[in-house]
């Protein structure tokens, strides 16, 4: 039984409805997931297509068909129950009226704490375009969730994809946190293995690969007018990069003196972009809030001791890049250093930051010696190191 067909669907590639498949994945309105590396997972991802997606495209009357009891009996006729979604015919199957209210954020959540292989990933990222294409959207904290696990799992080149994307997957940069976020995480490759050359190539390569993704109306760019808070303009935007190719250049510079010079060059044209941009922001995006959608980080709306680490926490975060970008591009350009009494007291202003930042995380959390964050403060002496 063919339900009639309705007009005005994006017309996304064709996709069956139908269990697990082991071939390559088109651009569906309905996802496609491959066999995952556990039963639970592929539970989750067949809930998330039944009663999260696929009811996002059904008419009124679909929808009485596949969740009511009435119509049941079209289910036992020889012919399938098939609806037309995104140019698509779609097979449909009687589901449970019971299931209907599924959370949205919770299935996913959940998909993403279950995924292990690259399979699974694949398998995450196709049911991100699956909420995309059906209209549901992220707030801004889960999409910071969401890009942090995949992250953490080793999945950096398709967190990149998934923002490179993301008029399909929904995953914009959008608030000062989930910059940050990709920013630092970029530094940390560069900084796991103690600045080795191949990881500080990968991380310069991403961090200058983010603030491109920047300029793009999907996320910060286009025709936008640049206002205070712009993303494209905090300091941490341009420090990451700078620091990254300062430490290149002091810990693996080039053979080649052309090349050397061209790259003394991009640190001093960074380098002035900093200065300029220190001049207006001071310390204000380390400190507090520069963007609404940024969580309060100010001292008086903090009350137990878990609050004050995470905002040290989140000082660190954005402090240390742009202390030691400022510092290595000093020891770069010596007399060349743009706006050089700029640097000095912004060296100055920030280390203080930095020096009470690390101690407050001593002081509210055990272990905090092998915390990341004082790790990664640590991690500007190590450029002296020999390679």
């Amino acid at each position: 039984m063919r339900l009639p067909t309705r007009l005005g669907r994006t017309a996304w590639l064709p996709c069956a409805f139908r269990p697990f498949s082991s071939t390559t994945a088109r651009r569906a309105i309905i996802p496609e997931f491959v066999q995952s590396s556990s039963k639970q997972l592929d539970e989750i991802l067949q809930k998330a297509r039944d009663y999260v997606i696929l009811p996002k495209h059904l008419s009124p009357r679909e929808s009485r068909i596949v969740f009511g009891t009435k119509h049941r009996d079209l289910f036992n006729q020889e012919e399938p129950v098939t609806a037309t979604i995104g140019g698509a015919t779609v097979q449909l199957q009687p589901l449970d009226p019971v299931k209907r209210n599924v959370d949205r954020w919770n299935t996913l959540k959940h998909a993403v704490k279950l995924a292990q292989t690259k399979d699974d990933w694949t398998n995450v990222e196709r049911l991100l375009e699956g909420y995309h294409k059906a209209g549901i959207k992220m707030k801004d904290r889960h999409i910071n969730q969401v890009l942090r696990k995949i992250w953490v799992a080793g999945q950096h080149d398709r967190v990149l994809r998934l923002l490179e994307r993301a008029h399909e997957t929904g995953m914009r940069i959008q608030t000062q946190h989930v910059l940050s976020m990709l920013l630092w995480g970029m530094r940390g490759i560069a900084t796991s293995s103690r600045w080795a050359r191949k990881d500080v190539d990968r991380a310069l390569t991403g961090a200058r690969q983010i603030a491109d993704l920047l300029e793009s109306p999907q996320h910060a760019g286009g025709d936008r007018a640049v206002k205070p808070g712009d993303l494209r303009t905090l300091p941490i935007t341009i420090a990451v990069p700078l620091e990254l190719l300062a430490v290149k250049q002091i810990k693996h510079p080039s053979k080649d003196p052309d090349a050397r010079q061209a790259a003394l060059h991009e640190v001093r044209e960074l380098a002035n972009r900093l200065m300029n941009n220190l001049k207006i922001y001071g310390t204000s995006d380390i400190t507090g809030v520069v963007d609404s959608k940024t969580p309060a980080t100010n001292e008086e709306e903090l009350g137990n001791r878990y609050d004050k680490y995470k905002l040290s926490q989140i000082r660190l975060l954005r402090a240390v890049p742009v202390w030691h970008a400022v510092a290595l591009s000093k020891r770069l350009l010596g007399a060349d250093m743009p706006e050089p009494a700029v640097a000095d007291k912004m060296l100055a202003d920030i280390h203080a930051i930095i020096t009470e930042s690390v101690q407050a995380v001593r002081a509210n959390v055990q272990g905090a010696e092998e915390n990341w964050s004082i790790k990664a403060w640590e991690a500007c002496e190590w450029v002296d190191e020999k390679a």
